[in-house]
């Protein structure tokens, strides 16, 4: 049951969609369509598509569902298999890989990072402007982003980071960075109506920024993937939530993500 949900939500299914299982014919498909959901996934290790298939071949894929377009295009996929624990087997299953047709890729947890990280940006640019300053940092960062620590924090991550794929400094934000920033009080006023998301039963606050506080907590469980600690429904129902309030006001502010 939860693996079909897990699906749904990953997939963002329409009304129209449906889940069953795999049938012999979709195998070549679901390859297709792992190698393309993680081809730009930073920490592919770009054998998805041959694990499922292994998997398979071995009779080690206990549940293996697909998610199917209103046309009946597979357009996701998701894969158990039974684990042992110290060589012996038990009662438990690993996830993966979770496929999702690249089109429909905008419902998971680090896509909402990314989307909140390009409108906190963009604005910030807007905002402080993006001319070089004597500092030798532009507007936006330097005036922009005034905590010190966050500053240096990404910069330590930039450095970190291989050269070849050295993204800038903004990339190695974290999520829970951008709390301090959008509180920033040369800031507030042009994020206030973006960002400002009161969540049930909250009243009487200037900030309600608590909800990216929860949302960093939920993002810790996908960063630290453990048989321990898994989505629950009220955190998958909160993250739609949520995201549902951001990109209704990223639109209403004239972001097209």
């Amino acid at each position: 049951m939860w693996a079909e949900l897990a699906l749904r939500r990953r997939s963002a299914l329409s009304a129209g969609m449906q889940i069953r299982d795999e049938r012999p014919e979709d195998a070549a498909t679901i390859s297709e369509l792992t190698a393309a959901a993680f081809a730009n996934a930073p920490h592919s290790s770009g054998t998805e598509a041959r694990i499922v298939e292994a998997l398979r071949r071995a009779g080690a894929l206990t549940l293996s569902l697909v998610a199917t377009s209103d046309d009946g295009s597979i357009v996701g996929h998701i894969a158990f298999s039974a684990v042992q624990i110290d060589g012996t087997a038990g009662r438990w299953y690993g996830l993966g890989p979770v496929s999702v047709s690249p089109e429909l890729q905008r419902e998971g947890i680090g896509d909402l990072q990314g989307s909140i990280s390009e409108v906190v940006i963009e604005t910030l640019k807007k905002i402080h402007g993006i001319h070089e300053l004597p500092s030798g940092e532009k507007a936006y960062w330097d005036t922009g982003i005034e905590n010190v620590e966050i500053k240096q924090n990404a910069y330590k991550k930039q450095q970190q980071a291989p050269v070849a794929k050295r993204a800038p400094k903004e990339a190695y934000l974290d999520l829970i960075d951008f709390e301090k920033i959008i509180k920033q009080p040369s800031n507030w006023t042009a994020f206030e109506p973006i960002f400002n998301v009161p969540m049930p039963g909250e009243k009487g606050k200037k900030y309600y920024l608590t909800w990216l506080e929860r949302l960093n907590e939920i993002r810790r469980v996908s960063a630290h993937k453990s048989p321990y600690r898994q989505y629950s429904e009220e955190d998958l129902d909160f993250v739609s939530f949520i995201k549902a309030q951001l990109f209704d006001r990223f639109t209403a502010a004239g972001f097209e993500l």
